[in-house]
């Protein structure tokens, strides 16, 4: 079976859960003060998170690595300084419980078989459709700022520029007390946290380029967004506790309600495609219905879905035996096979499209 394996479900949701456990392990790790529970927490959150998406697992197993030598490490060239040992043991549980659930995800069949099918299929793979972007031959990275440098993916700059507020704020209601020599050192911190999340972004997708001879589905670029999003987010938030002038704090003011506006006009838009296709859905299933109804058995070629915008695309394909066509047929209950040779997935890529 394709779902085989520790955790996976053909779901951008996938990624972003990993990110939202590994967030929350995280925190419990750093926590000051640790109850017996916590431990327990960080085990299961640890494994859930390393256990949903490979490359946000890499990178969460070389981020905890990398926080226990470097605690080892200031331990020894300050040596009458106390390490917190709860603080260590910590990340330790955290670490190898997630290099095990990594190991028993990527040593299930059901990733094997992904795998297999990834290699036949290559360079149109996956619920990929419009999200891929193949590279059949060699890791053409000329596409890259393509796939980085467009709107949507843009839209995290802008509303990232509310955190530069949260800083104003924090600062005007003295809820931080910071000298200007303090806010230096941490801009020079982010200074050198820019090569660390280049290195955590190259982390993220070189798993991608190896695996898929391409970008992959962006959905799998999810780990990359959060660590590009944090750093922004902090680098907005160290902006705004520095003693700034009244018209760049204007010009963050126009930044924040240009991001908020292109978010809105994007989810208008967005409406458009999911009532066109909703409707054109339905239209569908009462046509299969009516036709279950007037008792045919004959093989039925319907008109392709339109655009579903955000949405997965439910269409059907033009073999009658896809898989996708036989999942639709038993949830109608239909007695005839069903296909579309006009299909979203062919008329978008020119290909017949194979989920993994």
């Amino acid at each position: 079976q394709i779902t085989d394996t520790w955790y996976w479900v053909i779901a951008s949701c996938v990624h972003l859960q990993s990110c939202i456990f590994g967030i929350l392990g995280l925190s419990i790790i750093l926590k000051p003060k640790k109850k017996i529970i916590d431990y327990f927490l960080i085990i299961l959150v640890m494994a859930v998170a390393t256990g949903l998406s490979e490359n946000f697992a890499i990178w969460l197993i070389l981020l905890l690595t990398f926080l226990i030598i470097f605690i080892r490490v200031k331990a020894r060239k300050q040596p009458g300084k106390l390490i917190s040992l709860t603080l260590l043991k910590a990340l330790f549980i955290g670490l190898i419980t997630a290099c095990i659930s990594f190991n028993i995800n990527i040593s299930g069949s059901g990733l094997k078989t992904r795998m297999n099918i990834i290699k036949e299929e290559t360079p149109v793979t996956g619920a990929a459709l419009k999200e891929t972007v193949s590279l059949p031959q060699s890791f053409d990275f000329s596409q890259l700022p393509k796939i980085i440098i467009c709107n949507k993916n843009l839209a995290f700059l802008l509303l990232a520029a509310s955190w530069f507020f949260f800083g104003r704020i924090m600062k005007r209601e003295n809820l931080i007390q910071m000298r200007s020599s303090e806010t230096a050192i941490m801009m020079k911190y982010m200074k050198a946290a820019l090569p660390l999340t280049i290195f955590s972004i190259a982390v993220v997708l070189i798993p991608l380029f190896y695996v898929f001879k391409g970008a992959g589905p962006l959905r799998a670029w999810t780990p990359a967004s959060l660590v590009i999003a944090a750093f922004f987010c902090m680098f907005f938030l160290i902006t705004g506790l520095q003693n700034i002038s009244g018209i760049i704090e204007n010009g963050f003011r126009l930044l924040l309600l240009a991001g908020f506006a292109i978010v809105i006009a994007y989810f208008i838009r967005q409406a458009n495609f999911a009532t066109s296709y909703s409707k054109s859905f339905d239209d569908r299933c009462i046509y299969f219905e009516d036709l279950k109804a007037s008792g045919n058995t004959k093989t039925i070629d319907v008109k392709g879905l339109p655009d579903s915008g955000m949405l997965p695309n439910g269409d059907i394909t033009e073999d009658e035996h896809m898989h996708l066509n036989e999942d639709f047929r038993d949830i109608l209950k239909l007695h005839f096979k069903v296909k579309s040779s006009d299909n979203y997935f062919k008329r978008y890529t020119g290909h017949t499209i194979v989920v993994y």
